[in-house]
């Protein structure tokens, strides 16, 4: 990369950049178009401070850019590290300023998670309801956009959730986790705690919500599960052991409990089928290795006391 080329570039999106930022009055008058433009512009200036810190121009670049700004009549004194996290300013500006309509706030949100992703998301939400903005005040905002069941609406559930835990407010998580269960919201549960990443506090503490009510067989949780794809309830299983281990658990119960009909068929007084029983173990044996011995070794055993687990091993192993 040629800087002194680029310079003239670069500075001229940075102070397109701060007119938009530095001027509350312009952002309030966004429209979707003006705002993806900035955003392009956002992400351009990200890039290209990141590439000024490799190449060591940081000073140089910085000289150049208080010199434009100063025949701006600016008298800010403006560092790289006030650009390298130009998305999530503009990401905590919309979501703190009310006057930004809703389209707009629905579309940045959209645009930030494609570009940024999901983790880096639920990372500046989750500083924004830390330093700038109440919880319930953000939560309300997703509220006003009507996208309760969207990709968005997940991930700033997941942030606020992780906040609560972070503030020590987990009991307060899990009677929301409770009251969810209880309104049979399972499938929501079950996607919550696939976006979550792996082993973060709110990921664990779905998952282990869950292995406690599958340690009482309840058949409606382990039948949404066994109804996800198969990707999702792998990455469940991998994520924690203790939910491994109930679900398994759950599994060879469901097994243990079925009987063959007058028609020889294998029957049980659930929903679950025979087949259901043959696709889970399925999935289960196409996990990872660890997995797929721990199912080998329990069908092994459990052949000796219930019929239904040699058909399983023919079915599925032999």
């Amino acid at each position: 990369m040629k800087m002194d080329q680029n310079f003239n570039k670069i500075l001229k999106i940075i102070d397109f950049y701060c007119e938009i930022i530095e001027n509350p009055e312009v952002l309030r008058e966004i429209d979707i178009n003006c705002l993806k433009k900035t955003f392009q512009a956002c992400l351009f200036i990200e890039n290209a401070v990141k590439k000024i810190k490799e190449e060591k121009k940081e000073i140089v670049f910085e000289s150049h850019l208080n010199a434009w700004m100063s025949r701006k009549k600016k008298t800010i004194v403006y560092k790289c590290f006030n650009f390298k996290n130009a998305c999530d300013t503009l990401l905590e500006f919309c979501l703190k300023e009310d006057k930004i309509s809703n389209d707009v706030i629905d579309e940045m949100l959209k645009i930030y998670i494609h570009h940024c992703g999901s983790v880096r998301f639920e990372a500046n939400v989750n500083h924004i309801l830390t330093h700038s903005m109440r919880a319930n005040a953000l939560l309300d905002i997703f509220k006003n956009l009507e996208i309760s069941e969207s990709d968005i609406d997940d991930e700033v559930l997941i942030a606020s959730w992780e906040h609560e835990i972070k503030v020590g407010k987990q009991k307060k998580v899990n009677d929301f986790l409770k009251d969810m269960f209880d309104k049979e919201e399972i499938p929501r549960l079950i996607e919550l705690a696939y976006k979550s990443e792996t082993s973060s506090p709110i990921n664990i503490l779905i998952l282990d919500f869950l292995s406690k009510k599958l340690e009482d067989y309840n058949i409606l949780l382990y039948t949404e599960l066994k109804n996800n794809e198969k990707k999702v309830l792998l990455k469940l299983l991998m994520d924690n052991s203790q939910f491994q281990l109930t679900f398994v658990d759950a599994t060879f119960y469901i097994g243990r409990n079925m009987e063959k009909d007058e028609d020889e068929d294998w029957i049980t007084s659930t929903e679950i089928t025979y087949n259901d029983l043959k696709k889970i173990i399925l999935i289960l044996l196409d996990g990872p290795r660890d997995i797929y011995q721990l199912i080998v070794d329990r069908i092994k055993l459990a052949k000796e006391l219930d019929a239904v687990w040699e058909d399983v091993e023919r079915d599925c192993i032999l």
